[in-house]
């Protein structure tokens, strides 16, 4: 429900309705230099009427460290709620509206990268294998 916690016991910035706001204005909001990087992946996500946004997680551990985490140690929860976000977003940026959203059913898919430098197995040290992240189906 809206009152679920996604993180531990006492940390009220993890209610899903607030990961849902942080997400939607990480979309909206977040640019290098003066490009809206993921304004413009949704324009042409609608666009083109193929519903999938990439998003470099590195970008939205810049934007908040807190909710990247969440994400990469619990991506089953926290991902709908991107994906919520993300159809948000694009309402309120005049991509789509309301009407298109419910007669056409429209979904807009979340799908997570990384932009950091993979590394072969034989090249890891101990310090490298202690920040290895996993995540339920995906090895990053």
């Amino acid at each position: 429900g809206a009152g679920e916690r996604l993180a531990g016991e006492g940390d009220s910035d993890y209610l899903p309705a607030k990961a849902q706001l942080k997400y939607r204005e990480f979309l909206r909001d977040f640019r290098r230099e003066e490009e809206y990087i993921y304004r413009s992946l949704l324009r042409s996500a609608i666009g083109l009427k193929q519903y999938v946004v990439e998003v470099d997680i590195d970008h939205l551990m810049m934007w908040d460290a807190k909710l990247g985490t969440e994400l990469l140690r619990r991506p089953g929860l926290p991902l709908p709620l991107f994906e919520k976000a993300a159809i948000e977003a694009a309402i309120l940026t005049s991509l789509t509206d309301h009407e298109a959203v419910e007669t056409e059913r429209l979904q807009i898919q979340v799908t997570l990268t990384s932009s950091k430098q993979p590394i072969t197995i034989r090249e890891m040290l101990a310090s490298t294998v202690a920040q290895v992240v996993t995540i339920p189906g995906i090895f990053i």
